[in-house]
């Protein structure tokens, strides 16, 4: 099994619990490492091939940021209410602000 195929179907689920099966599997087929391997035998996540392999492991990493903003309570459980994503794009917009701010500040008055 390729955690690359598993990690495709969560990317393109909208089913909660065809998600949180996809994670559980990347999870234990991970084998303790945390990170994903290139592939894995289906009855047995403790034979597997590549101990880490970077490709599979930033696919998952856009796995979580995905889930993170589309579906954050499978990740985080149902209280969080908190959208991680707008705060930073309204920090990001502060600091904007705060650049303008700080370049008028420095330019000479005509």
């Amino acid at each position: 099994v390729w955690p690359m195929s598993v990690i495709m179907r969560a990317l393109t689920s909208d089913d909660d619990a065809e998600i949180m099966h996809c994670l559980h599997t990347l999870k234990v087929s991970a084998n303790g490492t945390g990170l994903m391997h290139e592939s894995f035998f289906y009855d047995d996540y403790q034979r597997f091939t590549r101990a880490h392999f970077a490709w599979a492991n930033t696919l998952f990493g856009e796995l979580v940021l995905d889930l993170s903003r589309r579906k954050p309570h499978l990740l985080f459980g149902e209280e969080v209410a908190f959208d991680w994503l707008e705060a930073l794009e309204e920090d990001d917009e502060m600091l904007v602000l705060e650049d303008d701010v700080a370049m008028r500040s420095t330019q000479p008055r005509t």
